[in-house]
């Protein structure tokens, strides 16, 4: 496992399933929840500009 060879990233990758899996789901409502947000933005304001958040979106709706 990474955080074996390289204790700085730990907070990253942390070494118990327990703590990686709420890691995990941590990291994974936030995503979501920029997500919405950029989304519900974007919608309000009809914007055809695309960025990063766009871009994930996008891969996110195929998968």
């Amino acid at each position: 496992m990474v955080a074996e060879q390289i204790p700085w990233l730990r907070w990253m990758f942390p070494l118990e399933e327990e703590a990686f899996a709420k890691h995990g789901a941590g990291r994974d409502r936030l995503t979501r929840a920029i997500m919405e947000e950029h989304t519900q933005a974007r919608n309000k304001s009809g914007g055809a500009k695309q960025n990063f958040v766009d871009a994930v979106a996008c891969i996110a709706r195929e998968v």
